[in-house]
């Protein structure tokens, strides 16, 4: 915005200092060759050469600032496309974070309740998008717990120990405060 303020205050400048020479010289000639017929025809050729500067620079300013506002609109488009990738996932990790507390409290693995309640179609569907937007540390801690929840789908009740699902858990938990601090930092840009 301020870049947009300087170059107005030249288009100004520039306008101001093209009228006064315009003006100036247009005088001039007329004081000193009152009498001639081409006089006339000379001052409107210089009010027509300095009504095109003034236009010229009038449409590149604005232009200017339809182009800045239309790139600060599409800024603020895909923000806010990347706060609802970031919140779509953080819940999908937050209702798998339920399913597998509730889990760990009835301290039984149950495999037909992990296939049917943990939810991995979203990440499916928005990880290579997701991939822009998160931090790479972070992109591959959240790729890793959604394989570990699709391993954990297929697991039988033998196969699978408790501690294991508190683990990831834990790391469910750590991950939706860091995809609450990414969505922090979109709103505050």
């Amino acid at each position: 915005m301020k870049k947009i303020h300087i170059q107005m205050l030249l288009v100004i400048s520039v306008i101001v200092l093209t009228l006064v020479i315009s003006l100036t010289v247009g005088l001039l000639i007329a004081y000193l060759k009152a009498e001639k017929d081409w006089i006339g025809a000379l001052i409107g050729s210089l009010g027509n050469i300095v009504g095109g500067i003034i236009g010229g620079l009038v449409a590149y300013f604005v232009a200017a600032y339809q182009i800045f506002h239309s790139e600060k609109n599409d800024r603020t488009k895909e923000i806010s496309r990347q706060k609802n990738l970031l919140i779509v996932t953080k819940e999908e990790l937050y209702h798998n974070k339920i399913v597998l507390g509730a889990t760990i409290k009835s301290q039984r693995f149950e495999p037909n309740v992990l296939k049917e309640q943990v939810s991995i179609e979203t990440w499916n569907t928005v990880k290579i998008e997701a991939a822009q937007i998160y931090p790479s540390n972070e992109f591959r801690k959240i790729s890793t717990v959604y394989r570990k929840l699709a391993v954990l789908r297929t697991c039988e009740e033998s196969e699978i120990e408790l501690e294991d699902i508190s683990q990831t858990v834990l790391i469910i938990e750590e991950l939706i405060r860091t995809i609450n601090e990414i969505i922090g930092t979109l709103e505050e840009s």
